[in-house]
């Protein structure tokens, strides 16, 4: 999503251009929040933050937005998510997880391994989702699978909520650049990092994938926490495929 917002407003290929990572690049220099000050807009910034720590929130308040900005929080299946952020975190030479399944079912659950990014998934979804439901107009949720089922009609969705207008040309120049074998092509990480990072950071993108990882039993945990936990906010219309 964050390559699909940056080519709308006219990002060039070079995949180190399509977006800024908002945390990573403040750990890496503190000095960048000065940086980002000085970019032109739209600045398109991506990030994981939860709800509560949205940088959009207006100062001293938990659900009043600033006037300016909007944001597209992508919402994927939590059995596909959690597969993808153990692969993440195992080939991340700097954090080279090798640990059983079990254990990290166990910790992924408990928010153990997604501590830096504020807590659980269902925490992290529960909130976003109640923000959402406030400002529809300012937040948009957008589902993994959507994308990866009709990229087309979503990328012209997305168009729609930041108020742009695209051509059939250019719908489908987007969705070229945009689909996953396009971006995992033109992704590369430097050598001076690749000890710091996951360098195969696009690494299967499909649907569904946790079938060939989980045991029914794994499985069962992740579907019984789900529904206690969000089973309100599927109520309400959150969907999770």
């Amino acid at each position: 999503v964050q390559i699909v917002v940056s080519c709308l407003f006219g990002a060039g290929v070079n995949y180190a251009e399509h977006a800024i990572f908002l945390e990573g690049s403040i750990a890496s220099s503190a000095s960048y929040v000065q940086r980002i000050e000085g970019f032109p807009r739209p600045r398109v910034l991506k990030s994981h933050v939860p709800a509560d720590m949205h940088p959009g929130l207006a100062r001293g308040e938990g659900e009043v937005l600033q006037a300016h900005g909007k944001v597209l929080y992508v919402v994927r299946n939590p059995k596909d998510a959690m597969i993808s952020l153990r692969h993440h975190h195992a080939n991340n030479a700097a954090i080279g997880w090798d640990g059983s399944w079990d254990e990290w079912v166990r910790q992924w659950l408990s928010g153990e391994r997604s501590a830096e990014y504020g807590g659980s998934y269902f925490d992290h979804v529960k909130r976003w989702w109640k923000l959402a439901k406030l400002h529809p107009d300012r937040i948009r949720i957008v589902y993994f699978e959507e994308m990866k089922a009709d990229l087309s009609r979503q990328v012209a969705q997305v168009a729609e909520f930041l108020g742009l207008s695209l051509s059939s040309e250019q719908l489908q120049k987007v969705c070229d650049a945009c689909r996953f074998e396009s971006m995992r092509s033109r992704h590369q990480v430097a050598d001076d990092i690749r000890s710091r990072v996951n360098p195969d950071h696009f690494r299967a993108g499909r649907v569904g994938s946790w079938r060939e990882e989980l045991t029914p039993s794994q499985a069962k945990l992740v579907d019984e926490m789900l529904w206690k936990q969000l089973g309100l906010e599927m109520g309400e219309g959150l969907r999770i495929d």
